[in-house]
């Protein structure tokens, strides 16, 4: 009975620890854009097979807003589609719209935390894409087409027009 009490100690210490490495409050997206950081435009005709994955979320025949042209081409603006290719993976609703300002009144309006879908405003548009964190009037966002990649990139959080949260999450 012993060797019993000791081995299932010895075990829930182990899952204590493995714990302790996990971030419990990341939203369940959260890990699949963090999965998406690195893919990148590929310049000239060729184009990367991702980035059309995340464009094709918002392609006409999926209920979008784009047609083929711009769904085949990486050069499209794709910071709302990375956004609706996390979120579907998911299951979760999404907007569908290649428009970064689609997501202006999608969810709910919720406080600064990890993993909001900040909507941002810029010359000639919008930029959308998830909060990492805030630091030094800076808001780092976790996103796609941000220097033609997805990564983490700080913005002013002066450009932050609203934070959104999914009404299921």
């Amino acid at each position: 009975m012993s060797d019993v009490s000791s081995q299932l100690r010895k075990a829930i210490a182990m899952i204590e620890g493995a714990m302790v490495d996990l971030e419990l409050d990341d939203p369940p997206w959260w890990h699949s854009a963090l999965g998406e950081v690195g893919v990148r435009e590929q310049p000239g005709a060729d184009h990367h097979p991702r980035v059309l994955e995340y464009l094709a979320t918002c392609h006409r025949d999926n209920g979008g807003n784009i047609g083929n042209w711009a769904a085949q081409r990486d050069e499209t603006p794709w910071c709302s589609a990375f956004v609706n290719w996390v979120l579907l993976r998911q299951e979760l609703p999404v907007t569908r719209s290649a428009a970064a300002l689609s997501w202006r009144n999608w969810g709910r309006e919720t406080e600064p935390r990890k993993g909001a879908i900040a909507v941002l405003t810029r010359n000639g548009g919008g930029h959308v894409a998830f909060l990492d964190r805030l630091s030094g009037g800076q808001a780092y966002l976790l996103g796609g087409n941000q220097s033609n990649a997805v990564n983490v990139k700080p913005y002013p959080v002066a450009r932050v027009l609203t934070y959104r949260w999914p009404l299921a999450a």
